[in-house]
């Protein structure tokens, strides 16, 4: 991930390594260090990349940049429910803040349900990224 000299993700960096097969990149706050989130949003948004928030460590939280909550800024936001997290309680979740974010997700939902026990987190990502870099608004 490009970082700045402060280890927070650098957006125009991020923005740098787009191309023609470019699917989806990640607003990821890392090591403490806040990403500005909105403005990597607005960079997939101009490029047609779906942006997914990863608010593992900030879900719940508010953003020193402008106030919003962390898991709103991305197309769709991960979370992570393990041992240290906010809300540890075991598993993780998959929320969107767009219509067709909803149908990718119960396509999701609906491959796993008919997945063998040995399918992985990986795997519910890699979908989810693939689903919805492959549709009209990824």
């Amino acid at each position: 991930m490009p970082l700045k000299a402060d280890l927070a993700a650098d957006p125009e960096a991020i923005a740098a390594t787009f191309g023609p097969r470019t699917l989806a990149a990640f607003a990821i706050n890392n090591v403490g260090r806040e990403s500005e989130n909105a403005r990597i949003r607005a960079l997939c948004d101009r490029h047609g990349v779906t942006c997914v928030e990863d608010a593992t460590y900030t879900f719940l939280g508010r953003s020193d940049h402008d106030g919003r909550r962390f898991g709103s800024y991305g197309h769709y936001a991960v979370l992570n429910f393990s041992q240290g997290k906010k809300i540890p309680v075991g598993g993780g979740a998959v929320v969107t803040n767009i219509d067709a974010g909803v149908s990718a997700i119960e396509a999701v939902g609906a491959r796993i349900a008919r997945a063998p026990a040995n399918s992985t987190l990986r795997e519910l990502v890699n979908l989810l990224i693939y689903r919805a870099g492959s549709s009209p608004l990824g």
